[in-house]
């Protein structure tokens, strides 16, 4: 019988082989009477002899991977084989050697860590081209988080791991938006999330509406460098919010480990210069500080009850540039550490300037910067991830005991990560990044189920119910159109730097502007994220354009204060920020170098008129523009000297409501939006 070779379609198919063991038959010999029984017994010994040495030779000659037509080794990418078949699953933690509770020197407490989820708890949906064909995909998915907390548990005992999250895990992704944040708040309370801290994104929320959250929370909110006018650094928030907190980790003996943990928030008055926008978020009644203040207090205090350990949850950054090096997933000890990461980050100042000296801290949890990182500074540990829930990371404290009392062993702190949170991941990069080019997506390997702890990594069951009753009501808002984009044939792609404002950019400002009757409007290009193609919308297609607009804000601004913002936010890296009612005329001189020659305003016959210097007109933004400055064409110190005085003095108005549900609604009741009609008169003009 001939053997089935397997036939390798595309590198996203599953690799299947088929191979059936030939069947060697021996004919009886004849028993003839004119042969010696014992000469018939030394020629079959013989002969097996002969055919098992023939065997051997074949076997260790000819690698048994290659019984297909796929001549790759499947060794190298750590693929499982069994009875001669290509198995669709790796384990990925087959190159290293696990880490269980206790070994011969070490008691081992596991702190699971995520970072800047941003709401996605869905699996995030991808597609791509290859050979005219549409290949689709998923990356993400909290439920998978959960299995490796869960499988961490079985291991270690419900209370002998740590889980901590570090900010920004509300917003602006499109679940949360649908939800009220409530998923993500229920996630973590079914899971058992131990303490988190708030992101810079939570900062762009009402107060009153994080305070509401944070009351459904069934875990604390660490922020020890925040105060308000009174002096008071904690429960500023309510009762949840506390510097730091003291988790007693209970070990497989029954013995338990005390670890102390201290949040810090982003400094907003220096790293990101935060605005409040006057009343409205409540938030001007609160200073962020140093980093390190009251940080020796804080430790000392967690030490004097007793804490073995000392860990920063941070929503404070670290830039690391090596992208091959930070996507390798390993187990990682501080020889290991990668290199590439920026040491004026926020985070490393920290480590150089305050622990060098004084051992407050052990260990630090960071966030913001969308990094992967596993680095040692100072033999203390960071860790990160690139958020958005497809990756988390796990940090092994080893504990020695003398004495009858528990001592971290700073020296062996391993680190295991980025560990894929997805449904299956790439065979050759062991995560489920997203396919970039042709290119990479040859590199990439087929997609395979794995497994992590001889456990395969699948949608955990704990999370079966949260996800059943969410998903339905998600994917009514991914299915039903809500209005018609028409007028227009190919994807318009939103966002592009350096180049002219889209149609459903300028189709956005022209609302804005309609809607607040303003005399001019203008938003952040960034604001927009997503293609739009012509036809149906959905509610989901809609959010996923802006996901995190922020609320619409009108101020009063006199001509010359025009002048002045335009001449400086037109010519930066991001320009061209999209407008409605202005004309703005931009000489380029090179690639780098921009200048504003002029700016005029529309008036409501579309008459073009010079821009009176001295009268005061009515402007429309939203408030995201007005309160970060990671929109850094905005925080140039002419114009924040602007706006900083206007929200001072309560002169700007702006919305209960986000300005992305505002468009929403105005769209929908227009039904058919024909972006031919979108009007004509020019807003840039290109001079050489």
């Amino acid at each position: 019988m001939k053997s089935k070779k397997s036939v390798r379609r595309s590198s996203f198919d599953i690799l299947e082989s088929e191979s059936d063991i030939e069947k060697t038959e021996i004919n009886n010999l004849n028993n003839s009477s004119k042969i010696n029984p014992c000469y018939i017994k030394i020629i079959l010994i013989n002969t097996s002899i002969f055919l098992f040495l023939i065997f051997l030779i074949i076997f260790l000659k000819t690698p048994q991977e290659n019984n297909n037509t796929d001549k790759r080794n499947y060794k190298d990418y750590n693929i499982t084989l069994e009875n001669n078949e290509t198995k669709d699953y790796i384990h990925i933690d087959k190159d290293y050697k696990r880490i269980i509770p206790n070994d011969e020197e070490y008691t081992y407490i596991p702190i699971v860590t995520t970072n800047d989820i941003h709401g996605n708890f869905f699996p995030q949906e991808e597609e791509f081209i290859y050979n005219n064909k549409k290949i689709k995909y998923n990356i993400g998915g909290l439920e998978y988080i959960s299995k490796y907390i869960s499988i961490l548990k079985e291991e270690f005992g419900n209370d002998g791991i740590l889980y901590l999250d570090s900010g920004d895990f509300f917003f602006p992704a499109y679940s949360p938006k649908y939800f009220d944040g409530n998923l993500i708040i229920d996630f973590f309370n079914l899971v058992g999330l131990n303490a988190s801290t708030l992101g810079n994104h939570e900062f762009l929320w009402k107060r009153k509406y994080i305070e509401e959250k944070m009351k459904l929370f069934n875990f604390p909110i660490l922020i020890n460098n925040i105060i308000d006018k009174q002096g008071k650094n904690s429960e500023i928030f309510g009762k949840n919010h506390k510097n730091s907190e003291i988790f007693e980790v209970k070990l497989k003996n029954g013995e338990k480990i005390k670890i102390g943990v201290i949040g810090l928030v982003l400094n907003l008055n220096v790293d990101k210069k935060f605005y409040d926008i006057g009343m409205k978020h409540s938030w001007n009644n609160i200073s962020f500080k140093d980093y390190d203040y009251n940080l020796e207090k804080e430790s000392n205090n967690l030490r004097k009850k007793g804490a073995s350990a000392i860990i920063i949850l941070s929503h404070v950054g670290i830039n690391c540039s090596n992208i091959e090096e930070t996507l390798k997933l390993k187990m990682y000890n501080k020889t290991m550490t990668q290199t590439k990461c920026e040491i004026n980050s926020p985070i490393i100042k920290l480590i150089n300037s305050t622990n060098a000296k004084k051992n407050i801290f052990d260990v630090v949890i960071a966030g913001d910067m969308h990094n992967n990182a596993h680095i040692w500074i100072n033999n203390i540990p960071i860790v990160s991830t690139k958020g958005k829930g497809k990756s988390l990371n796990i940090i092994y404290l080893p504990f020695r005991k003398i004495e009858n009392k528990y001592h971290l062993i700073n020296e062996e702190i391993k680190i295991e990560g980025p560990l894929p949170s997805c449904e299956k991941i790439f065979l050759k990069k062991l995560n489920c990044e997203q396919i970039k080019d042709e290119e990479d997506f040859i590199e990439s390997g087929k997609l395979v189920n794995y497994f992590w702890h001889g456990k395969k990594i699948e949608r955990d069951n704990l999370i079966f119910p949260l996800y059943e009753k969410y998903f339905s009501q998600y994917e009514n808002l991914k299915k039903n159109f809500s209005f018609y984009f028409t007028g227009f044939n190919d994807t318009i792609h939103v966002n592009k730097l350096n180049e002219d404002n889209s149609l459903i950019e300028k189709l956005f400002l022209d609302a804005i502007k309609n809607i607040t009757n303003a005399d001019f409007s203008i938003v952040h290009k960034l604001m927009f994220h997503q293609k739009v193609s012509p036809g149906g919308i959905t509610y989901d297609n809609f959010i996923k354009i802006i996901p995190y607009s922020g609320s619409l804000c009108t101020v009063n601004v006199t001509g010359n204060e025009i002048l002045n913002i335009i001449q400086r936010v037109q010519i930066g890296k991001n320009s061209y920020h999209p407008t409605s009612g202005l004309k703005q005329y931009i000489k380029i001189n090179s690639e780098e170098k921009k200048e504003v020659i002029n700016v005029e305003i529309y008036d409501k016959e579309n008459k073009v008129n010079k821009i009176d210097k001295n009268r005061i007109y009515k402007m429309a933004t939203n408030d995201i523009i007005l309160s970060e400055d990671s929109f850094d064409d905005f925080s140039q110190k002419d114009i924040l000297n602007i706006i900083r005085y206007k929200l001072n003095n309560n002169m700007v108005d702006c919305s209960n409501e986000d300005l992305n549900q505002i468009l929403y609604e105005y769209f929908k009741e227009k039904k058919i939006i024909n972006l031919n009609e979108i009007d004509k008169k020019e807003r840039i003009v290109f001079l050489k």
